[in-house]
């Protein structure tokens, strides 16, 4: 396949695995990761197929000024002036294996600092690198590997790609290991610190997108387990669910939180669980009339209910 020059032109990388060859259908010199952008020296003349489609072969440089040539199967058409939206685009790209998301979430946690405006896609594109960072963690088969803690040794231990990424998050105070949880349920288990879509809403507020970040919050876990005590079933909903009403009492999920506070306050009066000595009574009555305020900022038909629940505390 002889070359053909054309104008220059970049492309970025959007899936993975996208393989640089010293030439067509040649030998494998390295492998591209997610959000690569490469430049465009020229094209081959022949197509070859990739699955249903015809794809052309692109003999391209490397940010570091290495040659070869890739496949365009898993490409897409870079400009500079619209990299915000297809750095979204990538984004949300589905379904994503293990290896592909967490990949993604790196080139994410890059493109957030090199995306600084508009404010309202710098704020998009880092809420997507949680989304991603939270999918990361999620998606992993924790129960096929019992092992509680990184540093201790196991029948089965983790694979080494995705312990050293874990442990790079770890290092980041991305996450965090709940020990609780874990010896609970047998298996580790990893959460995002909800403190981060809190510091980013806080941010960009009162943008529209601020709306999504702030349900994003309220629907991380917490962590830990209550085992009934209705303090803590209460602080749980403070942080999160009367976190996002509180900001957005108008706001797109509203009626998603007052079912999700109707069903922790029937949980807590259900159980009888509000049981606490007459000097703290004081205490927790704030409490109750600050959740009240909460609600009542609402404007939701919900409203009304939620508030008889409160009322029965």
């Amino acid at each position: 396949m002889s070359p053909k020059e054309e104008p220059e032109k970049q492309w970025l990388i959007t899936k993975k695995p996208v393989t640089v060859h010293t030439a067509p259908n040649a030998t494998v010199v390295v492998q591209l990761q997610i959000g690569t952008i490469v430049k465009q020296l020229a094209r081959s003349d022949a197509q070859e197929k990739n699955g249903d489609s015809q794809h052309d072969w692109y003999h391209i440089e490397m940010a570091d000024g290495k040659q070869g040539w890739i496949l365009g199967h898993l490409t897409m058409s870079f400009d500079p002036e619209e990299k915000a939206n297809l750095y979204r685009q990538i984004a949300q790209a589905q379904p994503l294996s293990l290896s592909e998301q967490t990949e993604l979430t790196d080139f994410l946690a890059r493109a957030t600092e090199e995306v600084q405006s508009p404010p309202e896609m710098a704020a998009e594109l880092a809420l997507l690198h949680l989304l991603s960072l939270r999918k990361s963690i999620d998606q992993f088969d924790w129960k096929a590997y019992p092992v509680i803690s990184l540093d201790k040794t196991a029948e089965k231990p983790l694979p080494s790609d995705y312990k050293t990424w874990l442990k790079k998050q770890l290092q980041e105070r991305h996450i965090y290991h709940d020990d609780v949880q874990s010896t609970a349920a047998g298996h580790s288990v990893w959460h995002l610190h909800a403190h981060l879509f809190w510091k980013l809403h806080d941010k960009y507020y009162p943008l529209p997108i601020t709306d999504r970040i702030a349900w994003a919050g309220a629907r991380n876990s917490v962590g830990g387990i209550c085992y009934g005590y209705f303090e803590c079933d209460l602080r749980n909903l403070e942080d999160t669910t009367m976190s996002y009403l509180k900001y957005h009492p108008t706001g797109k999920y509203v009626a998603e939180a007052l079912e999700e506070m109707a069903t922790v306050l029937d949980n807590i009066i259900d159980q009888n669980q509000v049981l606490f000595e007459s000097k703290e009574s004081l205490k927790w009555l704030r409490h109750f009339a600050v959740l009240r305020a909460t609600v009542e900022r609402t404007t939701h038909p919900k409203k009304a209910q939620v508030l008889g629940k409160i009322d029965k505390l």
